[in-house]
């Protein structure tokens, strides 16, 4: 008699297992985040949950973003190990890789940063009291299209 663990499914059955195992995820998290809205939604004023899903929203935009630079960095890491000389190739490129996150960070962050008060010129504000603090993504939210 066979375990489980050892029993090999063909190899055209992993990118159906696969597809499948994502498309489970994908539903769990989409309920999660559902759940989520409906507890917070009950919980908070319509303005605060309206703060609460702009901000959300912005840190999903921000994960897809992340998620890119992330498979970047792996791809060139995963290039690099096939080489002889790995380990320093690896340790050039994450070096590299991270010194240019921070730079680029810290020149788009004073860039917002600058910038944040002039937005609300150039927006039909609904609330401007809600931006008393100046920050960029909140003022996109707030704006009347």
């Amino acid at each position: 008699m066979t375990s489980r663990a050892n029993i090999q499914l063909p190899d055209r059955f992993a990118g159906l297992t696969q597809g499948a195992f994502m498309a489970i995820a994908m539903v769990v998290a989409g309920g999660f985040d559902y759940l989520v809205n409906i507890v917070v939604g009950r919980w908070l004023t319509p303005t605060e949950f309206f703060v609460f899903v702009t901000v959300t929203a912005i840190v999903q935009i921000m994960v897809q973003v992340t998620n890119v630079i992330r498979n970047v960095v792996a791809y060139y890491t995963a290039d690099a190990t096939v080489l002889p000389d790995s380990t320093a190739r690896i340790g050039v490129l994450l070096n590299r890789s991270w010194r240019w996150a921070w730079r680029w960070g810290l020149v788009a962050s004073v860039a917002f940063a600058l910038l944040s008060p002039c937005w609300p010129g150039f927006c039909i504000l609904i609330r401007p009291g809600l931006l008393s603090q100046p920050h960029l993504p909140c003022c996109f939210c707030f704006c009347v299209p």
